[in-house]
């Protein structure tokens, strides 16, 4: 699945699984597969909405070539448009060490996040 993000860039992701939703955001140089490859989507799909997402500029996403794409407040849009795109207002996440500073700002972006 794909959906715009704020600024026009398009933003890849999947869902898979039942349950509390759990945004899943890859480190730096990874994609949305990174969790699959390291059994974290065959451990949690059975508890758990898993969304994982491509950031921009990895795996199926675009990559704009504006140094401005990838700040945070953009990262925070995209999220936030995954989110909206399956009309998920609340969920938890786990991330990359890399991801966490986005998923953090996200979550106080996000009313009732």
């Amino acid at each position: 699945m794909q959906v715009t993000g704020g600024d026009g860039v398009k933003i890849v992701f999947e869902t898979v699984g039942n349950g509390l939703p759990l945004v899943l955001l890859h480190g730096f140089f990874g994609d949305r597969t990174t969790w699959r490859s390291a059994g974290y989507v065959d451990a949690l799909a059975s508890s758990h909405r898993l969304v994982l997402i491509d950031a921009r500029g990895h795996g199926g996403s675009d990559a704009p070539h504006d140094v401005d794409s990838y700040r945070i407040d953009r990262q925070v849009e995209d999220i936030t448009a995954v989110l909206d795109e399956l009309n998920i207002s609340r969920a938890v996440s786990g991330e990359h060490r890399w991801a966490a500073s986005s998923a953090s700002t996200c979550w106080l972006a996000i009313p009732n996040g």
